[in-house]
């Protein structure tokens, strides 16, 4: 009877061995030294109603022609080699600066004390197998003890959006999917309007999302032709996404992209975890890791000797939706000589 207790006990553990996935054999991201990897700064402003039709539009005036022509990126004319920045964020948060032409503030609801700069730093690494990147930025972790979602905190929200053919995605970066008729920005159709949306109504949604400025003919209700729309999904369109919500003493990573709609997915190839001290006013540093290639129609694939780009946005102190900071593109290479920021190559 012994004898086949344990025969029984041998095959449900070989069964195990072979139906449970195995676990990922890259590092942990929260366990790389860190400190001896080359830091990167990455300047994020409060941007506002700042849309990608303000970018193309009069009140962007000369700039708008240039995008228009695909001319010229966001850092090339507001971000010095210095990291100097050229735009008046202070005011633009305050509500006290106006756009151009159509004297319009660009925060018509400012929230008082709020900041118009946020500087982070990025650090990126890879194995053979992995990419790992860690985000840290001054915070003062509303989010972060025991009990604040219970008193009606917002989550603290990192998310980084990646591509790596998409020419408007490399020139001027989240800012091609954020949209003047998105929910809380000044043009957004309300409810009832888009509950009656053929799309809106099947997905049982009420609210416009981010979406990429090649899927629409002019408006959030006119997608172009399916056709088209496919060709541009294959030909490197779809803007990969990687978020993470923080909340109550953790990190909760999401796997998910912007195209056509912003979704995420309910399988995660991505792992993370976030750490909050108190130390110097206080910090976040939240920590990614995900394969190089996933396979997966959804993610972005990246290859050793490739570069991508990335832009930056962070939801912080009690915020949600538009009111967040967003970072310029930067260009991340694996391996490669040419990019703004070289990931650091991990020894076995």
């Amino acid at each position: 009877m012994k004898k086949k207790i344990f025969i029984l006990s041998l095959l449900i553990a070989v069964f195990l061995m072979v139906a449970l996935p195995l676990p990922s054999r890259g590092v942990d991201a929260g366990r790389i030294d860190w400190q001896k990897i080359p830091s990167t700064r990455i300047t994020l402003i409060y941007p506002g109603t700042t849309s990608f039709e303000f970018l193309t539009g009069d009140d962007h005036r000369l700039g708008g022609r240039n995008i228009l022509r695909g001319k010229k990126d966001c850092k090339r004319c507001h971000l010095s080699k210095r990291n100097e920045l050229d735009l008046k964020t202070a005011e633009i948060v305050s509500g006290v600066l106006k756009k151009k032409r159509s004297r319009k503030p660009f925060e018509p609801d400012p929230i008082s004390g709020k900041k118009g700069l946020l500087i982070a730093s990025l650090k990126a690494a890879y194995d053979d197998e992995f990419i790992y990147i860690m985000l840290m930025w001054p915070s003062t972790g509303a989010a972060w003890p025991s009990g604040s979602a219970a008193s009606g905190i917002e989550a603290d929200r990192v998310s980084m959006q990646i591509n790596k053919s998409n020419d408007s995605f490399r020139r001027y970066g989240c800012f091609i999917t954020c949209h003047s008729d998105l929910n809380t920005m000044p043009d957004g159709p309300g409810v009832d309007l888009v509950k009656k949306d053929p799309y809106y109504a099947g997905a049982k949604r009420k609210d416009v999302r981010l979406y990429a400025f090649y899927t629409r003919d002019g408006a959030w209700n006119r997608p172009i032709e399916k056709g088209a729309l496919g060709a541009l999904r294959k030909g490197g369109g779809l803007i990969d996404l990687w978020s993470m919500e923080i909340s109550e003493g953790k990190g909760e990573a999401m796997d998910g992209w912007v195209f056509d709609d912003r979704r995420f997915e309910a399988a995660s190839d991505i792992e993370g975890s976030a750490v909050w001290t108190g130390r110097n006013g206080g910090s976040y540093r939240a920590f990614f890791k995900r394969k190089l290639a996933t396979g997966d129609a959804s993610d972005v694939d990246i290859r050793v000797g490739e570069t991508f780009s990335l832009a930056v946005a962070v939801h912080d102190d009690n915020t949600d939706k538009r009111r967040h900071y967003v970072s310029f593109p930067s260009t991340i290479g694996i391996g490669a000589e040419v990019a703004d920021i070289k990931a650091y190559r991990l020894e076995k």
